[in-house]
């Protein structure tokens, strides 16, 4: 059992993003509680498959200091509720490669109105009347954060922080190529929260993994940019991370961001087996990023749970999904592609609406049923062109959080 201790009066704000493991290593998610101020009573709930109890504690007064920043008030007698709160662990056998994603979210942070609502819309930025914002304080590159949508049509939707600097009440964001004032897009009332991103730095560190003088021996983060991997790693004589193509005059990429809604891999080349234990609050709502049409795209489910490939669906959450009679004729169509530990499973979806392997014969069964692990992420591969909002998806959330 794998021994997580977590102090009855930490702030929720203050839980660190990676913990040590005492004891030996799980695989999955771990619930973890932490109580604030004047716990009323304890709700747990369970069958959540791929996952342990998630146990929600109402507290009077939640987080008072991190609320004030945020801009948002509450009365003496109100009670709010914690947000279920989590760890996964990463574990890279030596020698081996594994997929990963980051479902479990951090808490908004910064000055002025971190958690509040949409004002207005434009294709690259969003205003947020009185946000109260230090000018440029959100566009920092050794700072990078990003905006999550919590209501609305866009509710899910994770809008990277450009460099543009921000003003008092109005913030630049990277759109992925999906105009903002679509009629899909973030309006006027939608809820947001602005979050600190993972970095190569703040995640990893300097030494999580095992650092090199160069991407053989040391492990690497493999991230997928549209076309290609592009391998990062710890260089100690360098003191910093790097790609594997960098040279001494390359600039550090200790920044580079780790997005919520996108996959990584590690590839584990010191002689020990990788554990790390990432905590952070569990989703109350699904995801909802962007993808390439054409082209593959590798993202997170952003769901800390297990789902079986027929739930995921994707064929009815992306318009133009293109099916295969068969698995000979499957190189042109659609197609899902899933890590598992050596090589990438790929599914297509044929005629009949079932889901198979590109190496299966006629006979073979119905892959619908197969199980993708909380936290691995897919890869997307689409044939066909498309924009705006067909490359958004609509990501399934498999649970509740009860209020």
């Amino acid at each position: 059992m794998l021994n997580l201790t977590v102090s009855n009066r930490t702030n929720l704000s203050s839980l660190p993003r990676v913990i040590a493991l005492r004891g030996p290593s799980t695989s999955g998610f771990i619930a973890a509680v932490m109580v604030t101020f004047l716990i009323r009573t304890t709700k747990v709930m369970r069958g959540l498959r791929g996952c342990a109890e998630i146990i929600d504690v109402p507290v009077r007064k939640l987080v008072v200091g991190f609320l004030i920043a945020g801009g948002v008030g509450l009365a003496a007698a109100d009670v709010a509720y914690s947000p279920p709160l989590g760890g996964m662990t990463i574990s890279v056998p030596a020698g081996q490669t594994r997929a990963f994603s980051m479902p479990l979210l951090h808490f908004p942070s910064g000055a002025g109105a971190v958690v509040d609502r949409v004002a207005g819309v434009g294709a690259t930025h969003l205003d947020i009347a009185a946000a109260n914002w230090t000018p440029a304080a959100f566009s920092q590159a050794t700072n990078p954060y990003y905006l999550r949508l919590t209501s609305g049509a866009s509710v899910g939707r994770t809008l990277m922080v450009s460099g543009t600097a921000n003003t008092p009440s109005r913030l630049f964001v990277s759109s992925d190529g999906v105009d903002l004032n679509l009629g899909d897009g973030p309006a006027a009332g939608d809820g947001y929260e602005l979050v600190l991103a993972d970095t190569l730095s703040s995640l990893f560190g300097t030494s999580t993994l095992q650092a090199g003088p160069d991407a053989n021996s040391a492990d690497n983060v493999l991230i997928w940019a549209n076309t290609v991997w592009v391998n990062y790693y710890y260089n100690n004589v360098n003191n910093r991370w790097q790609r594997s193509t960098d040279t001494v005059a390359s600039p550090s990429r200790d920044n580079f961001v780790l997005r919520p809604d996108r996959g990584f891999m590690i590839t584990r080349r010191a002689n020990s087996t990788l554990n790390m234990y990432v905590t952070g609050r569990v989703p109350a709502a699904a995801g909802r990023p962007v993808h390439s049409r054409p082209g593959t795209s590798f993202l997170s489910l952003a769901v800390p749970t297990d789902i079986t490939i027929g739930d995921l669906a994707l064929h009815t959450r992306l318009a133009g999904w293109k099916t295969a009679t068969d698995a000979a004729s499957s190189s042109a169509a659609d197609r899902l592609q899933v890590w598992s530990s050596t090589t990438w499973t790929i599914y297509y979806l044929n005629n009949s609406g079932n889901w198979q392997r590109n190496t299966d014969i006629a006979t073979s069964p119905s892959r619908n049923g197969v199980i993708i692990p909380a936290g691995r992420p897919i890869m997307i591969s689409r044939v066909e062109a498309g924009s705006g909002a067909t490359t958004l998806i609509s990501l399934p959330i498999n649970y509740t959080l009860a209020n």
